[in-house]
């Protein structure tokens, strides 16, 4: 990862990366894990247990051959590299650079984050920051992000979790800075009839806005703000991934799925790595065992439930979405399950303070 693409050749404590996994005949339900690749012992030709155990933790689900992506915050590893590893079948992956992290978790000339409470900030279905219609294929509409929903007017990059839903074909929406060209890349990729999101950090035109871009599709779109890079924000500390959530096995919170309706908080500071004083984490939130169509939404404990959600499931599937979130009091995250019945992950790899 450094010394590519922008990245530094060092100093750099981690990356943020827009991961696509498409299974290419997969026998059954796979995952990917992003990790930092360790340092060789041994003998790394006859004795593979010397590039370490499988990772303990998932970034990206897979479960049918349909494009799978989400923001992923990996730290770098030995040799400036990361590992990405498949458990089962054959699966093509993408990686597109959004950013990346200095040594100790900040440096002289960066970014902090600071979150807020989530916010909608577009909705085409009902009109919100733009037309109550579908985004047209190839059609690029702007929103304004710095300035609004505590986001300050000075942020250099904002935080989002972007919703593509009733797309017409298979598709992908790029976001980018106004006033920049289009990159080769793209934040979240739809099938017909899927319902998909994924975060993006998306730096922030001159004029406090970013541009959307529908490709391919025509598709409804929903923007909900989660927070922002700039002078003001706290510094970011990344890990190694650690589960400090599974509601499969009892681990932070009762050993049974979400009902239908329910919300639960969850403590992140003091837990793990995470040291009692943070006051915002980036973790990976994965819905599985779902009974039905649904949606889980996350956002700091003591709020008022916002009108946002996270990801999006159906009945069967398992998803997850990396989200950067603010904690409330108690160094707490309130998480909710709106429809059917869910178990819940929670994977932290990193924190803010």
């Amino acid at each position: 990862m450094t010394g590519r693409y922008g990245v530094p050749a060092s100093g750099v404590s981690a990356v943020l990366l827009n991961v696509t996994a498409v299974s290419d005949g997969a026998p059954g339900p796979s995952f990917l894990s992003v990790v930092p690749k360790p340092p060789r012992v041994g003998d790394v030709f006859n004795d593979q247990a010397s590039f370490g155990a499988f990772p303990s933790t998932s970034n990206l689900n897979i479960d049918n051959g349909d494009p799978v992506p989400n923001l992923v915050l990996a730290r770098v590893g030995a040799g400036g590299k990361i590992r990405i590893a498949n458990y089962l079948g054959p699966t093509h992956v993408i990686a597109d650079i959004a950013g990346w992290f200095g040594t100790g978790g900040a440096h002289t000339d960066g970014a902090g984050f600071s979150g807020v409470v989530p916010d909608r900030l577009m909705d085409s279905r009902n009109g919100i920051g733009g037309p109550a219609s579908k985004f047209a294929a190839g059609e690029i509409r702007s929103l304004q992000v710095a300035g609004v929903a505590g986001v300050p007017s000075n942020a250099e990059s904002v935080v989002v979790n972007i919703t593509l839903t009733g797309a017409d074909r298979i598709g992908f929406i790029t976001a980018f800075p106004d006033g920049q060209p289009v990159p080769d890349a793209s934040n979240v990729n739809i099938v017909p009839g899927g319902v998909r999101a994924n975060t993006a950090v998306v730096k922030v035109g001159s004029n406090g806005r970013i541009n959307l871009l529908m490709a391919e599709a025509s598709a409804d779109v929903l923007v909900d703000v989660l927070g922002s890079f700039g002078p003001y924000g706290g510094k970011v500390t990344t890990i190694t991934p650690e589960r400090i959530v599974d509601s499969r096995g009892g681990v932070g919170t009762e050993a049974r799925p979400w009902g239908e309706g329910e919300v639960r908080n969850v403590t992140v500071a003091g837990r793990g790595s995470v040291p009692a004083g943070a006051t915002a984490v980036i973790a990976n939130l994965t819905g599985t065992n779902t009974t039905s169509w649904g949606f889980l939404s996350a956002w700091p404990a003591g709020a008022p439930q916002p009108a946002s959600s996270n990801l999006n499931v159906l009945g069967g599937q398992t998803v997850p979405n990396l989200v950067m979130l603010k904690l409330g009091p108690g160094g707490q995250l309130s998480i909710s399950n709106g429809l059917g019945s869910a178990h819940v992950i929670l994977d932290v790899m990193g924190y803010v303070n």
